[in-house]
């Protein structure tokens, strides 16, 4: 998912990784952020299969 780490793109990360799909949050701009929301929806999606992925 590309914007995930962050409003929208965010939202519908953590929506997606709540209803099951595997999450891949990209972090070309901002490693740090997308580190940080991996760790966020997982923590609030205990099940969720969340990564980043250096694009």
């Amino acid at each position: 998912m590309t914007g995930g780490n962050a409003g929208t793109g965010y939202f519908i990360a953590e929506q997606f990784a709540a209803a099951g799909a595997t999450v891949i949050i990209g972090s070309s701009r901002s490693p740090a952020k997308a580190v940080a929301a991996v760790e966020a929806v997982t923590a609030r999606v205990t099940r969720a299969p969340a990564s980043r992925s250096p694009m």
